[in-house]
């Protein structure tokens, strides 16, 4: 804890410098913010249920009182109190106000916004000044509109403007007209009334929406002002004992939103490095102190703010957009409370991401790749169907669709099971039984939100490719559209409706597969077909919320189920295929599953046999599905 005696003066009475005096006050008894990264902190200050109860009844004021029926520390915020002056007097720091008013106190925290006096006065002290640009305007309004849907907003894209519009209580709509200016400037320029009506006049008639222009929002309004968006992130935050934060070190546009949540995450990261020097040095804190922990503020937080000033709107809208949340830093020295999110924070996550996740993936990836070399060379084989055997006294079809190409390729799987139990046809059995997961993991991860819309979400055309050609062969390249399909900060969002669905369109083709040995090995196309229909009936019987159900445990107990089915299944068959090998003298394991011949020697073609296509099949399914794991478990 900070000695008795030790005094923070805050410059400022911003979102930032009211919410750092609430960290503060926090580590002996509360404060507020816009989004995730913002509200996390606010959560842990006690404040989000108050925050989150304001959207579903807005208010125009909360007042915060004490027992006594006072303001709580209403003394400490002293206003009209504008900071001319901040002087160095040996290990404090003296801020004299523009009324004459002097404090003295241990540090400086300059919270005074875009014109922040204390900056001002750190550079002149520094013999440092930095440049900062604007190269955005901004018309910002309120109108009165009864017509306007409630809990909507929209957001239109122009060349070199766009337009925000979002709806408030009692009819209000609050809209934003944002300008390119088409050059950077180094001065904040002033706008008249004038200025305002001109703009306003040039984006008339851009729609919101078909029946909504720019102009009858412009017609409508209450009050509207035009002001320049400056943009930067100053290099120097602090010297000595003074430091600035917020939009006095760094500047967002309001298109990003993170300004205020910037604001609130380095006065997060401010309160932990103080908190963390006062249990380091009791005995109070030097100069020295002061500017390390100054320092290493900066210094974790510069980072995430270049991140989110630099994405070029937003680049691909969803992941960056979500990227400059999903870091936020929190107060170390207080819980978070459990709350449903899409994404989790980095702190949240059971391992620790890794530190060059692109490295790694790209190890990954090349060993991939030359699985599937190898697939191509080893899964190539042209036996003669007519030299076959027969199954079970029944003779092997040679004709199944009159297309010769396809029934050239389906011919050759009949191999795989024809003639006695032989060391073939318990290995090409067993790989069968063991390929019964592939449909099941495709098809759930297929239906994960995160999925959508890329190739993971299509497990037929793996599922046919699989059938057609070797499931050694597809398999690599699944696993490599999932690998960067995964690396999506979205990936982690639920299953959802779909799982119950996944049961049922799995587990019945799985126990109906084994119902006779002449069914055509179709469940490539049927399991997908099974599961969006019995997802959709069983969406339509009991409809939910789509948001709702992501964040409820509905998916957990098929999930359970059908992957309990999966392991009872396979572990079987390993069981079986044991005890049928051990029991049978003419076996042995490496006659079923060794001795595999060079991918080289597979290119010659009708020199080699079925059973050596299923072995290397077998061998390159397992090493690939081993191969994802330990990506999977990797971070």
């Amino acid at each position: 804890m900070p000695p008795k005696d030790f005094k923070d003066i805050i410059a400022g009475g911003s979102i930032t410098g009211l919410t750092l005096a609430n960290m503060l006050e926090k580590l002996v008894g509360a404060s507020i913010g816009l989004l995730p990264n913002g509200l996390r902190v606010l959560d842990q200050l006690g404040l989000y249920p108050a925050l989150r109860s304001l959207i579903e009844k807005p208010t125009t004021m909360t007042h915060l009182r004490g027992p006594d029926g006072r303001i709580l520390n209403k003394h400490k915020v002293l206003l009209s109190k504008k900071v001319v002056k901040v002087q160095h007097e040996g290990s404090k720091v003296r801020v004299t106000t523009e009324d004459g008013s002097e404090f003295m106190g241990d540090i400086v925290v300059g919270a005074d916004g875009v014109h922040s006096a204390v900056r001002q006065e750190m550079w002149e002290l520094a013999d440092q000044l930095e440049p900062r640009h604007t190269e955005y305007n901004c018309i910002f309004g309120i109108s009165i509109m009864k017509d306007f849907k409630p809990y909507t907003s929209y957001s239109v894209l122009y060349k070199h403007s766009s337009l925000l519009v979002v709806s408030g209580p009692k009819n209000r709509v609050y809209w934003f007209l944002f300008q390119n200016a088409g050059e950077k400037s180094d001065t904040l320029p002033r706008f008249t009334k004038v200025d305002a009506l001109k703009l306003a006049k040039e984006h008339w008639d851009d729609k919101v929406t078909d029946g909504l222009s720019f102009g009858d929002l412009y017609s409508s309004k209450i009050s509207s002002i035009l002001t320049p968006l400056p943009e930067y992130v100053f290099k120097r935050w602090h010297y000595k004992c003074i430091i600035t934060i917020g939009d006095a070190a760094h500047k967002f546009e309001p298109i990003s939103g993170q300004g205020g949540n910037s604001a609130i995450e380095t006065a997060a990261v401010l309160v932990n490095n103080l908190t963390q020097g006062f249990k380091n040095h009791s005995e109070g804190l030097s100069d020295a102190d002061i500017d390390h922990i100054f320092s290493t503020t900066q210094r974790q937080r510069s980072p995430r703010i270049r991140r989110a000033l630099e994405t070029p709107f937003l680049e691909i809208f969803a992941n960056g957009w979500t990227r400059s949340i999903e870091g936020g830093h929190r107060l170390n020295m207080q819980s978070v409370p459990k709350r449903h999110h899409y994404a989790p924070f980095p702190d949240e996550l059971v391992t620790k991401p890794l530190e060059n996740p692109a490295l790694v993936r790209l190890v990954f990836a090349s060993l991939f790749l030359v699985l599937f070399t190898t697939a191509r060379k080893a899964l190539t084989f042209h036996p003669d169907p007519t030299t076959l055997p027969t199954f079970a006294s029944h003779e092997p079809k040679t004709s199944y669709t009159s297309i010769p190409p396809i029934d050239a390729i389906l011919s050759t799987l009949v191999g795989a099971f024809a003639g006695p139990p032989t060391a073939q046809t318990v290995q090409c059995l067993y790989l069968i039984v063991a390929l019964t997961s592939a449909p099941l993991i495709w098809t759930i991860e297929s239906y994960r939100n995160g999925n959508r819309s890329s190739l993971v979400a299509f497990p037929v055309l793996f599922g046919l490719a699989c059938q057609l050609h070797g499931v050694g062969k597809f398999t690599p390249l699944y696993y490599l559209a999932s690998m960067y399909t995964t690396s999506s900060v979205l990936y982690t969002r639920t299953t959802g409706r779909a799982i119950p669905g996944v049961a049922l369109g799995f587990l019945l083709p799985t126990i109906l597969m084994f119902r006779s040995y002449e069914d055509a090995a179709l469940f490539p196309l049927y399991v997908g077909g099974l599961t969006c229909l019995f997802s959709t009936v069983l969406a339509r019987v009991d409809p939910e919320d789509e948001y709702e159900s992501l964040f409820r445990l509905h998916d957990v107990a098929p999930l359970c189920i059908t992957y309990g089915v999966g392991f009872v299944v396979t572990a079987l068959s390993h069981v079986a295929t044991l005890i049928y090998v051990a029991s049978n003298a003419s076996l042995s394991l490496a006659g079923v599953f060794g001795t595999l011949p060079s991918p080289n020697d597979m290119l010659v073609g009708a020199s080699t046999s079925v059973f050596d296509f299923f072995k290397w099949d077998a061998a390159l399914y397992f090493s690939c599905t081993a191969l994802w794991s330990a990506y999977s478990i990797s971070g």
